[in-house]
């Protein structure tokens, strides 16, 4: 499932106008006040430089800096430099926490009064909510109010609607048994649905003796429950090796005996992950 959170950030005031010579351009960068950032970085092309930048304001951002302005300056064909001017650096006073099931918050760490913590937070609570049967829950962040550096905000929960597992399907050539898959997987019809339950079930097919996994594991979601399908083809691993040999019948003078040795070995007999050995 798709993590979906929003972090409360002020506008970011932007100046950059310089453009990109053929060969690329080199950038060094520093905060106002200096002691916070600073570093140089080499960049082919303009959209390598704004996915840096885009991941600098948010460095920036998860320590508190919500108001930032960039400038570049150009020092020769190939060089600039940036000056972030970082202004006031703010604080989280206060969150309140609304709606989220006890059963979830048992399962989240402590929430850390800054915005990296907070960010963080917010994440965890979606993926305990995912493996607590709401897969579709949602967390944002509202009611921002501001006393000078210290800001105090409500989080937002959205649970949406609970998951149930419904059922497994054996898709592909396989002959698998989907009783056999679900002993194996570990997940029964009517259990609340988890996504970290689904995450684990490639790499434990992916080890299965009898059977190949095609491709990742197909969820579908109808009404209040779930269906997964797995897309299995059955390994070749039967075994029969024999050999017959002619050897004199010692007993009988001119006559021959015929010998021999079968080997058999049939595994996943009817789909079940049933062996036999002869």
């Amino acid at each position: 499932m798709k993590t979906r959170f929003i972090v409360f950030f002020l506008p970011i005031v932007m100046s950059l106008s310089i453009g990109f010579g053929q060969s690329g351009i080199h950038m060094r960068w520093e905060t106002i006040p200096l002691s916070v950032h600073q570093g140089e970085r080499f960049f082919l092309t303009e959209i390598q430089k704004e996915l840096f930048l885009d991941s600098l304001k948010g460095v920036l951002i998860n320590e508190g800096y919500l108001e930032v302005s960039l400038a570049e300056h150009l020092l020769t064909q190939d060089s600039i430099k940036l000056i972030i001017n970082l202004e006031k650096q703010y604080f989280w006073k206060k969150i309140t926490i609304t709606q989220i099931p006890q059963e979830i918050q048992d399962k989240l760490p402590a929430l850390v009064s800054d915005q990296m913590g907070l960010a963080s937070w917010m994440k965890e609570v979606v993926l305990a909510s995912e493996n607590q049967g709401y897969p579709f829950a949602k967390v944002s962040l509202g009611g921002i109010t501001q006393d000078g550096d210290s800001l105090a905000g409500i989080l937002l929960y959205e649970a949406g609607p609970l998951i149930h597992w419904d059922s497994l399907e054996v898709l592909g050539t396989s002959k698998t048994q989907v009783k056999y898959l679900q002993r194996l997987l570990g997940i029964e019809p009517g259990s609340l649905f988890s996504q970290a339950e689904l995450n684990r079930t490639s790499s434990r097919l992916s080890r299965s003796p009898y059977f190949f996994l095609v491709e990742e594991p197909k969820v579908t979601f109808q009404l209040r429950s779930a269906k997964a399908g797995f897309n299995l083809r059955d390994r070749n691993s039967n075994v029969l090796d024999g050999i017959i040999g002619l050897l004199p019948n010692e007993n009988e003078p001119g006559k021959m005996l015929v010998t021999g040795q079968l080997d058999l070995e049939l595994y996943h007999l009817g789909g079940k992950g049933r062996d036999v050995t002869f």
